[in-house]
Formats: C-alpha cells, structure tokens, sequence
C-alpha cells in the first residue's frame, strides 16, 4: 500500500513542480567532426575518419579501425550476437567500399561475403525482431540507391518491393514497441537543396509511407530509441543548403504517426553528421560530435537523460530525541531508504512528505507547533501526503521508511520532502513528537 500511495505522489502532485527535461554534458570520446555510432558489445562504438572509440561506462577507449580508414559509413549493434556491424563508406583518398567487418568487442573481423554493392551514406539499423541488421539506400558509384538488404551474419539477403525514393544520408532506427523500422529524410538530388523530409516504416517484409509532412527536410539527421519515451527521437541534422546554415538543433519524437518536438530545457547545440545511439548498458541516449556553422569538427558529448546526482540532505531539527537519517539517497529505478530514531523505544513512526518547505497553505515554514501542543517541534514542509501506515519498526527505537522512485524520465531532478512524527502521549499535550526534516533529490545516479 505504501509504494501505491508513493507512485501517486510523484504522479499527481510532483508535475507542478518538476523540472523540465534536459540532456548534459558527457565525457568527449576523442572523436571529433563526422562520425557514426551504434551500440557495442562494451557499451557504444564511435567511428570517425581513421579513429574509433568504444565507451564501456565509465570511461572511451581507442579501438583499431577496419582498413583503410574510411567516412560515412553505416554501422549497426547486432544485440543478439553482440557483434556491431559495419559496412562500406567512401575512402580517405576516395572511392567507395562495399566490405563488411564485424566488432566483438576485442578485434574486427572482415566478413567475406557477397552483399550490397560498394557505397556510402547508407542507412543501417538492427531488427531485433527479425534478428538482422537492416540497411537501406546510400550513393554508389552508378547513383542513389533505395534498396534493402539484411545480414543475419552470415549472409547479405536483398527484399525486394515498394521502398521510399532514391537517397543517401537518412535517418534511421528501429521502433522496438511495434516492431518496425523507421526511416526519415535524406539526401538526394533533384528536391530543394537535395533533402527530404519524408517518413517511411518497415515491417519486415514492406515499405509504408507514413507521414508525408513533419520536421524540415533535412540529410545527416541520427535517430535513436529512447527506452524512456518508447519512441523514436531524432535530433538535429542539416538542410543541405549552406555550410553557413541551416543546422538544426531540434528534438522530435515519433509515435507511429506524428512527430512531437521535444522541449528541453538544454540540449546539444544545432549539427548534423553527429552520432547518436542509444548505449544499452545504460538506457541513455548519446550525442557525439559532428558539424555545424562554427566548425565542422565538434569534439563535445551530451547524454539524455541529463544525468542528476541523488542527493538527501536532512535541515532542522526533532522534538523528543526524534531524528531522521537517509541510508540510501533516491536514484531511479531504486528506493530511497531513511531511518527514524529515537533513543528509546517506540511503538510506531509515521511519515508526511512535502513539495514546499517555504510555505503551509499561507504560513511560512519552518511553522512552530507549540500552539498544538507541542514545544519545541516543528512542521517543515507542506505535508502534502501523510503515509497513514505506520514505518515497519525494524529495531528498538528504529523505523524503516522505504520509497520506491519509479523510472520516469520526468520526475529526475524533483526535490520532495520526508519528515517523521511518532505518538507519543506522555512527551507533550499534542501527543506527538516530530523529526528533521530531508530535503531529496531524485537522481539517475
């Protein structure tokens, strides 16, 4: 009943004072300008011109890189067999690629098998359903290319049907609720400054066509699944029509049928030719690099969600020997954990929680409850909630008060406040004693 009671908190009364959703800032990988990025078998693979990098969590490590060096590229995170796959691009001195290597997450592999021709600007992703990489278009050397190929890794299978137009440099990312492939925009000659801004979906066996308008068109935009929406987000991306503009710094969301922008509160500044991919040992979103109108070799690094440090700080001070301790700091997807202790006995603790320590209805906090009876205590916070059953008493003159913090993205940086009270009829008229207060951060970390 009492982790019922603590999700309809945070629910009901905790949007009024949440902040707004934001990215922050994340350790540079070493890459810098044009790159791609997937998923890895150590955490994300980020492969720049004749550079990469693997980040396992806490820290980016140089990794080899297929030869020779090569630039947009497509690359793909098999998560079934753990492989990130990677194929074709355009070399250093040019010339296209039509070779297929796979990443174990301790050397690359060249896969010597018939595929897709060489060209570069693919786009690629994983169907975890289907269990393939799925790659679609890119430029080869005879022009634009709207095939589709799979690799299960072994071979390179093409699908043939109705399929989105010619183009190179789309979007694209696997919607991991309903099964299917999305695919946006991309680059093509012919079209006003050669991007398009159309939305395409794969089920596995056929194109659809689902959203002929939506975000500006643009090339070299990345999608990537955000576990926390259950959408696919893109960001930024360039409209292909001068290197002195048209950058974009946008963030959309995409349901099935519309695109939603997404309102952070700080997010990366506008680019394109930028990686981003969803890291799977962390359900974090990355952004890494790219290029814009103040440099075509960005260096910074941004995750989402913003990472906030779980914080507990206890202000105030009890009544009665009364004190209130936090034993473990509230990090979603965990529970914050406080003790209540007095050094004596007691048969039973109570908690309120509050999301104002400043004001009680019109009066000021901290509130003096002398007038109720009770010298010496006092109310510090609004007391939007009591939790009328009582702390399991875990100890002689301890209680356990545990409150499980659900995996709402929404919710990482709400302040919210606990401060105990314990019946107590022979310590004052009132009957009760109260604690300090704590003052809680919910965190991802």
């Amino acid at each position: 009943m009492m982790q019922v009671r603590t999700l309809i908190t945070l629910a009901l009364l905790g949007p009024a004072t949440v902040p707004a959703q934001t990215w922050s800032v994340f350790p540079q990988s070493g890459a810098s300008g044009s790159v791609f990025m997937t998923g890895s078998p150590g955490g994300l693979l980020v492969h720049g011109l004749g550079a990469a990098f693997e980040y396992d969590g806490a820290a980016w490590n140089a990794i080899p890189t297929p030869a020779p060096s090569r630039r947009t590229l497509a690359m793909a995170f098999d998560s079934i067999r753990q492989r990130t796959v990677l194929f074709g691009g355009v070399g250093v001195a040019g010339g296209l690629h039509g070779d297929t290597w796979e990443w174990d997450g301790a050397s690359w592999t060249h896969v010597a098998v018939a595929g897709p021709s060489a060209r570069a600007g693919a786009a690629m992703c994983f169907h975890s359903q289907l269990q393939v990489a799925v790659l679609f278009g890119g430029a080869t050397s005879t022009g634009f290319s709207n095939e589709t190929w799979v690799f299960d890794g072994v071979t390179w299978q093409r699908r043939f049907g109705a399929a989105p137009s010619i183009r190179a440099d789309a979007a694209m990312a696997f919607d991991r609720v309903r099964n299917a492939v999305v695919l946006f925009g991309g680059g093509v000659p012919g079209v006003p400054n050669g991007a398009l801004n159309d939305t395409w979906e794969w089920n596995g066996s056929q194109w659809t066509r689902r959203s002929a308008a939506g975000p500006s068109p643009r090339l070299q935009a990345r999608l990537a699944w955000d576990p926390h929406s259950d959408r696919v987000l893109m960001f930024g991306g360039w409209d292909g029509a001068s290197a002195s503009a048209g950058w974009f710094d946008d963030a959309l969301s995409w349901n099935g049928t519309d695109w939603t922008p997404r309102n952070f509160a700080m997010r990366p500044s506008a680019r394109g030719f930028h990686g981003m991919a969803h890291n799977p040992l962390t359900d974090e979103i990355v952004v890494v690099a790219g290029s814009n109108a103040s440099s075509f070799d960005l260096t910074d690094a941004w995750v989402y969600p913003g990472r906030i440090a779980a914080d507990a700080t206890p202000y105030g001070g009890g009544c009665g020997g009364l004190s209130l301790v936090s034993t473990a700091a509230p990090i979603m997807g965990q529970a914050a954990i406080s003790e209540v202790r007095r050094p004596v006995p007691f048969a039973a603790a109570f908690m309120a929680i509050g999301f104002d320590r400043n004001l009680w209805g019109t009066e000021p906090l901290p509130f003096a409850l002398a007038g109720f009876g009770m010298p010496g205590c006092t109310l510090y916070h609004d007391a939007s909630l009591i939790l009328f059953g009582p702390c399991p008493v875990t100890a002689p003159g301890v209680a356990t008060h545990t409150f499980p913090i659900p995996v709402i993205p929404a919710i990482s940086g709400l302040e919210f406040y606990l401060q105990s009270w314990v019946p107590d009829p022979a310590a004052n008229a009132g009957g009760l004693i109260t604690s300090n207060a704590l003052a809680l951060t919910i965190g991802n970390f």
